[in-house]
């Protein structure tokens, strides 16, 4: 639940609100645009586990915003209960301290473990983001605000906690001091085109993910907008770019790295490591650049066997021809259809989910261009012939299909 999500799957919206209703229009307007919703104490004081059913019967991931925080036996029965919501994210409070933490790190994993689902998330809630120094002061804590936050990151961590809620200010700090994939959830999170609220410590989304934040609450930006969903697009847009940056920067550091250690197999392994992130240009330039005496080793020959099929493969190539059985079982060569003008290579298969809910926008391109010479060659990853066949029916793709289902 990490670097292959999308980008709104990385926001979660809260239903901070008694009214069903409400709710579910929220839920609903938002569904494949968000990665899931936040319910918290509001709703779920007011309208109980079914509730909470009836919102995730619309498909949306749940996070559990209960934040459990009770003597440790207290707290492992709470969280037994809401494992029951099948939630994907629980928090408890990690000032609860070490044992009520361990408790229930130990009872989410055993009570999902008796269920059969996915263990969720157990993230600890660190300093609530309405919170500041003046305000932890008032109730008897002398350290600041960073420093608590890192004391109770660090506890939640080495009670094997999945991660911590955190405001965007404390994110770098963590980074540095928690492992690499211990999650960190930020709340507080505004656009620029958004009011602050009553949150004291935001920061743009943007920016939380660019200090390396893995989930953004955002509400009142989404929803409170003339037109949520469109909102909901314009920030995972931001999302995306962000990484995009990130990613950019990430590249030309590993180039600049491969040049200027061309005579190491610790470069190699990196490039052959990243290499499906690396366009065609990127690969080519490391390769080029590797010192002869690196050549026999297995990452330097598997990168240039990569960047050899790149090549062949590349815009403006010639096509590679192959030839896959129809569903009759009759071998198609690609080249038997290359009459059209333009043709389609759709790698799907019955079990896709994406694949089968882009379907439909495939079909009306192929019904509206097809007498224009567009085509499609449908190539399956199905094992099982019947639930192939039956897809294409269901789907009404009526165009090539093959597979090398045996």
């Amino acid at each position: 639940m990490t670097s292959n999500q999308q980008p709104h799957e990385r926001i979660f919206i809260p239903l901070d609100t008694p009214n069903l209703d409400r709710a579910l229009e929220i839920a609903t307007t938002l569904k494949d645009l968000v990665g899931g919703v936040k319910i918290g104490k509001e709703f779920f004081t007011a309208l109980g586990p079914e509730g909470v059913a009836r919102v995730t019967e619309l498909g949306m991931p749940l996070f559990a915003d209960l934040k459990f925080h009770d003597i440790p036996n207290t707290v492992a029965g709470a969280v037994r209960s809401a494992v029951h919501l099948k939630p994907i994210i629980l928090n408890v409070h990690a000032q609860g301290g070490r044992a009520m933490l361990e408790a229930a790190c130990d009872a989410a994993a055993e009570e999902a473990a008796k269920i059969g689902i996915p263990v969720p998330l157990l993230l600890g809630v660190t300093v609530l983001t309405s919170l500041d120094d003046d305000d932890l002061s008032d109730i008897g804590v002398s350290d600041s605000t960073l420093d608590q936050v890192k004391r109770l990151a660090a506890l939640s961590q080495e009670c094997g906690l999945d991660g911590v809620v955190c405001s965007a200010a404390e994110i770098a700090a963590l980074r540095d001091t928690c492992d690499p994939d211990f999650k960190l959830l930020t709340p507080g999170i505004r656009p620029t085109w958004a009011a602050a609220g009553d949150q004291k410590r935001i920061v743009t989304p943007g920016e939380a993910i660019k200090r390396g934040a893995d989930f953004l609450v955002i509400g009142r930006p989404i929803y409170g907008a003339d037109d949520p969903a469109e909102a909901a697009k314009k920030i995972a847009a931001e999302i995306e770019e962000e990484y995009n940056l990130i990613e950019g920067e990430k590249t030309d550091y590993l180039i600049k790295y491969a040049v200027n250690n061309n005579d190491n197999v610790v470069s190699a392994f990196l490039a052959l490591s990243n290499s499906y992130k690396l366009d065609l240009e990127d690969l080519d330039i490391i390769v080029g650049s590797f010192n002869p005496s690196i050549d026999s080793s297995s990452y330097v020959k598997k990168l240039k066997n990569h960047l050899a099929t790149l090549k062949r493969t590349a815009v403006g190539q010639p096509f590679v021809d192959f030839a896959l059985d129809s569903p009759e079982g009759i071998p198609i060569p690609l080249s038997s259809i290359t009459n059209s003008n333009y043709v389609l290579v759709d790698f799907w298969a019955s079990w896709c989910g994406p694949c089968r809910a882009e379907n439909p926008n495939i079909v009306l391109a192929y019904n509206k261009f097809h007498d224009k010479g567009f085509d499609i060659v449908g190539v399956s990853f199905d094992k099982d012939h019947d639930k192939w066949v039956e897809a294409i029916k269901e789907d009404s793709l009526n165009w090539t299909h093959v597979s090398d289902l045996k």
